[in-house]
């Protein structure tokens, strides 16, 4: 998924005044979903948030899988930038983490289903194949 979030709160960047900010989910590397696991995982820590089980239902780690998101189109932005975004911006941007992962759930749910082995991933449909028969 891709847009503009526009910022209620506008914030500096590198000495400009952003109050757009693009951003493109499927852009997010291993790398960028490990930061905001980490990050995460260290904000839960610092503030004794207790920990969810499953990432579909972590507000810090939708957070910063946004943050992932934006940065992935933008890399002159740095996540300590977007760390200064404050108010309901904040909720925009989570709100984009959260549709990514409850995408990938819904993938995830949709692969454990199926169980034919001519199922086609990327389409979600699957070929007909002919029955065999033991009559002659």
């Amino acid at each position: 998924m891709k847009g503009t979030i526009r910022l209620d709160n506008s914030i500096m960047i590198n000495g400009t005044s952003v109050s757009e900010l693009s951003y493109d989910d499927s852009l997010i590397s291993i790398d960028m979903f490990g930061l905001a696991s980490k990050r995460s995982e260290e904000i839960t820590l610092k503030y004794h948030v207790r920990a969810v089980g499953a990432m579909e239902t972590d507000n810090v780690f939708h957070l910063y899988l946004g943050f992932a998101s934006i940065i992935a189109v933008n890399p002159n932005i740095d996540i300590t930038d977007l760390e200064r975004i404050t108010g309901r911006d904040t909720i925009q941007i989570a709100k984009v983490g959260r549709a990514f992962t409850i995408r990938s759930a819904e993938v995830d749910a949709d692969l454990a289903e199926s169980t034919d082995s001519d199922t086609e991933i990327s389409t979600g449909q699957s070929e007909t194949t002919e029955e065999l028969s033991t009559e002659d």
